[in-house]
């Protein structure tokens, strides 16, 4: 289901269409149904770098989004597990090995939110 609604931007007229997946938006995309998206940065990244999307990303974000990685709360094993990530992101982030996997899979670094960005908790 898209939903479209007239925007007037800088003097731009746009049509804005929401899709029910961000797959469905990739494919009109592909299709040349819509002329922009706003995509994630770090899919958009790799998708252009491996060839699976014929596009150029904006020099500026939009939008920040901050990827979460729910644990079971009061689980012995899930607490375990949840301190060995954040323990193991940490130390990738602290000695550059975070930095250099995004440069492989995605063609740059988002490893550090920008300096100006407000991510609500």
């Amino acid at each position: 289901m898209a939903v479209n609604a007239n925007v007037i931007l800088q003097g731009i007229k746009i049509n804005l269409v929401t899709y029910d997946s961000s797959d469905l938006l990739f494919e009109a995309f592909r299709q040349g149904k819509v002329d922009a998206m706003i995509y994630s940065a770090g899919e958009a990244a790799y998708k252009i770098k491996n060839g699976l999307l014929d596009a150029r990303m904006v020099e500026e974000n939009v939008t920040v989004g901050a990827k979460a990685y729910p644990f079971v709360k009061g689980n012995a094993n899930s607490e375990k597990l949840n301190k060995a990530v954040t323990k193991a992101i940490q130390e990738m982030k602290k000695d550059g090995t975070l930095s250099k996997i995004y440069q492989k899979w995605y063609g740059q670094d988002f490893s550090e939110k920008p300096k100006d960005a407000k991510i609500a908790n």
